[in-house]
C-alpha cells in the first residue's frame, strides 16, 4: 500500500509542437479531401436537354432635336365701342393678316407705348 503508481512520462515541448503543428496541417487538409473524394453532382447539360440560348437584345434611343418655333408676333386688337366712321380697312396693321368680325367693323391698330414696369 505504500506504493505510488507509476508516474505516466510526459512528451517534451519539442514533441508537443510537432503534434500540433500535424494536427492543425490535418484540420486544414481534411475539408479539401473531403471535396475531393465526394462524387460530382449530375448536371443538366447531359444532352437530357437542349442548352439554354442566350438572346442579346440591343435597344437603340434616338433623340431627335428640333430647334423651337419662332413665337407668333403679338397682336392687340380692340374691340368694342369704336364710332361709325372707323375706316373699313386697317391701314396701320403690323401683321400680314388682320382679324375681322363677322361685322367687318374692328380695326387692328398699333402697339401701346410700353411702360417701366413691363406692364400692360
Amino acid at each position: 500500500m505504500t506504493d505510488t503508481p507509476a508516474r505516466r512520462r510526459r512528451l517534451s515541448r519539442r514533441a508537443l509542437r510537432a503534434l500540433a503543428w500535424v494536427a492543425g496541417g490535418l484540420a486544414f487538409a481534411s475539408p479539401f479531401a473531403a471535396l475531393t473524394a465526394a462524387p460530382r453532382p449530375a448536371t443538366a447539360g447531359d444532352g437530357a436537354s437542349p442548352r439554354r440560348v442566350i438572346i442579346v437584345r440591343k435597344i437603340t434611343r434616338r433623340i431627335v432635336v428640333h430647334p423651337a418655333p419662332e413665337p407668333l408676333p403679338v397682336r392687340y386688337v380692340y374691340v368694342g365701342g369704336g364710332s361709325s366712321s372707323a375706316p373699313s380697312s386697317p391701314s396701320t396693321s403690323s401683321s400680314s393678316s388682320s382679324s375681322s368680325s363677322s361685322t367687318g367693323s374692328s380695326a387692328v391698330a398699333a402697339a401701346p407705348a410700353s411702360t417701366s414696369t413691363g406692364g400692360s
